[in-house]
């Protein structure tokens, strides 16, 4: 609470945005559960320079607009190119959702546009006791 008085943001519940004198900013939506795995393709070219780890925005093109969570399994055959992309939790927002690559490799690598990274399952929220 003190961070938001020291810098004057004002936290408008109602309308669902943050308002301060840099601009405003509007909540996420609401998340909706995936109702089947997706596939997430890469939304433009990148290339990866050598030893570097990145984000990059890829496409839920088989998700609806709608905001989400699912659990990102990376495609392992990127590993020929010396390209690891991460696998967890993602949130997606219009179809997109971050994606975490690492190039150990001492040579850049190119992700191309529309190459599919992985598969974004549904979850459940619930934890297996066992």
């Amino acid at each position: 609470l003190d961070f938001l008085t020291t810098h004057q943001i004002n936290v408008d519940i109602c309308n669902r945005k943050l308002t301060s004198e840099n601009g405003h900013s509007t909540f996420l939506k609401k998340p909706v559960q995936l109702r089947k795995t997706a596939s997430v393709k890469s939304s433009t070219h990148y290339t990866v320079p050598p030893n570097t780890v990145m984000f990059i925005k890829a496409r839920v093109p088989d998700h609806g607009n709608a905001t989400g969570t699912g659990f990102l399994e990376p495609k392992m055959n990127l590993l020929q190119s010396g390209l690891i992309i991460t696998s967890g939790l993602c949130f997606t927002e219009d179809k997109t959702v971050p994606v975490r690559l690492l190039n150990f490799s001492d040579t850049p690598v190119t992700v191309y546009k529309n190459k599919v990274l992985g598969k974004l399952h549904p979850v459940d929220g619930t934890c297996d006791e066992k």
